[in-house]
């Protein structure tokens, strides 16, 4: 009888220890090196398996080892093919633009994260509130990783007919005009996207565990979240107001994207640094449910293979652009005037030279705007009509016209009398007290037929203490 029990579970074995070839095979994530090293193990461990339940002193040995490997064997067939049918449906989703496709484990290459500030199921428009450019060089094995302001006031090529509006609004229009909007502005090709909204961050981050950050200033959020100074262990929901949060800091949005950067450097180093299948199990099931890529199947299988194979240590170098902050008319709600972030020149020069650096595989540093830098804009500003004004970033209206200079339109404002002074066109609402949150209106109202006013000379930056 327990001859026969050995045998059945040496079939087992061998069973499943097919399956996992084949799988391994299909999959396609070794390199031909490492797939012939994990055949020979599976082959001698189901020899060794047969040897032993053939002698008299350890067939009962031999028979609990089988079931144990039969077990580790199973798990890591579900797991690949769990990874094969995520690349599958990765593969089949609907692409929102093409993507300018490379050798991604030779060349260098830079994926776009794109955040929408909305929950529940992923729409492809909106809004983005997050944009960070993550460049990677597997040569020199360097990521870089840019943060643009969500209120960079920038051209949308081919879309704002030369006007220009923040860079937040360039969801409105797609995919493709918000890419176009990034290459223009850094004069580089971006080769994928990974779309992703509130939800899709909130399980992403709870799939690996949540994230361990240093805090270096308490505060309390906007929407009441409260975060204490020092190490903080958080969960999808408080990983995902913390990194939104602006407010409680003098850099305000640069602070904002800033975080945005340190969150993902700890994620990629958590994920890269996992031997958990579970975990990865569930980062899958995450993503495959709420984020969009146009990256390729084959693509994604080379990243994961020359990780295997390779097991490389990324240098993970941040930056992000840096501009001031003023009132301007914005092209999607013209002719309405929005707090917007005008880009500085030079720190546009340092974000292209260190894109140069990355691709180049020279070793990249982090460039950011200093005392004694030029601080001319990169576009002029434009002439303000303070009667469309709208307080969007809950200034008040004594700051404003202390910053200002001239009456403005403020939130406090009534809604008939917003209507009046925007000519009926829709006025941003607000989540959370600091964005806005209904559609584009269908078409632009009439200007304002008063003499617009020029802003003041003078405008306070990111920090509010370097003036241009």
């Amino acid at each position: 009888m327990w001859k026969r029990v050995g045998m059945i579970i040496v079939g087992v074995q061998w069973i499943v220890t097919i399956i996992a070839i084949i799988t391994l095979s299909l999959l396609g994530l070794l390199s031909g090196k490492w797939l012939a090293v994990a055949i020979i193990i599976l082959v001698i461990f189901s020899l060794l398996a047969f040897i032993a339940q053939h002698s008299k002193t350890t067939h009962l040995a031999g028979k609990i080892i089988s079931v144990f490997l039969c077990l580790a064997i199973l798990i890591a067939d579900i797991a690949m093919i769990r990874v094969h049918g995520f690349l599958d449906k990765v593969d089949s989703n609907v692409k929102h633009t093409e993507s300018k496709d490379v050798d991604v484990s030779n060349d260098p290459f830079i994926v776009y994260i794109s955040g929408n500030d909305e929950y529940g199921a992923l729409e492809f428009d909106g809004m983005t509130d997050v944009n960070i450019l993550v460049c990677v060089n597997p040569q020199s094995r360097q990521i870089l990783m840019i943060s643009t302001p969500r209120d960079f006031y920038v051209e949308f090529p081919g879309y704002t007919e030369g006007e220009r509006d923040k860079l937040s609004h360039s969801g409105y229009y797609g995919m493709e005009a918000q890419i176009a909007t990034l290459e223009a502005l850094y004069d580089c090709d971006i080769n994928y996207y990974v779309w992703l909204n509130f939800t899709s961050f909130i399980e992403i981050v709870d799939a690996v565990g949540g994230i361990t950050i240093e805090n270096e200033h308490e505060f309390t959020s906007n929407d009441g979240f409260y975060y204490p100074a020092g190490t903080l262990d958080l969960d999808g929901l408080y990983a995902l107001h913390y990194v939104r949060e602006r407010n409680s800091f003098s850099g305000g949005d640069f602070s904002r994207g800033l975080h945005q950067e340190q969150f993902i450097g700890l994620m990629i180093d958590k994920i890269l640094s996992s031997n958990s299948l579970s975990m990865y199990n569930d980062l899958l099931s995450a993503i495959e449910k709420n984020c969009s890529t146009n990256m390729p199947k084959n693509r994604i299988t080379d990243l994961i293979k020359k990780q295997i194979s390779d097991n490389p240590k990324w240098e993970i170098a941040m930056a992000q652009a840096e501009g001031a902050i003023m009132a301007q008319a914005c092209y999607t709600f013209k002719p309405q005037v929005l707090s917007v972030v005008m880009p500085y020149a030079k720190s546009i020069e340092y974000v292209k030279q260190m894109m140069s650096d990355w691709r180049s595989g020279k070793k990249v540093t982090a460039l950011q705007m200093q005392p004694d830098d030029d601080y001319s804009y990169l576009s002029v500003p434009d002439p303000v009509d303070w009667n469309y004004y709208y307080d969007i970033e809950g200034l008040g209206a004594d700051a404003i016209n202390a910053i200002y200079g001239a009456e403005v339109i403020t939130k406090e404002t009534t809604a008939a009398e917003t209507t009046t002074a925007s000519e009926g066109g829709n006025t941003p609402g607000e989540e959370g007290g600091n964005e806005e949150s209904v559609d584009p209106p269908p078409e632009n109202p009439e200007p304002s037929s008063e003499e617009p006013v020029d802003p003041p000379p003078d405008t306070p930056d990111s920090g509010g203490e370097v003036t241009p």
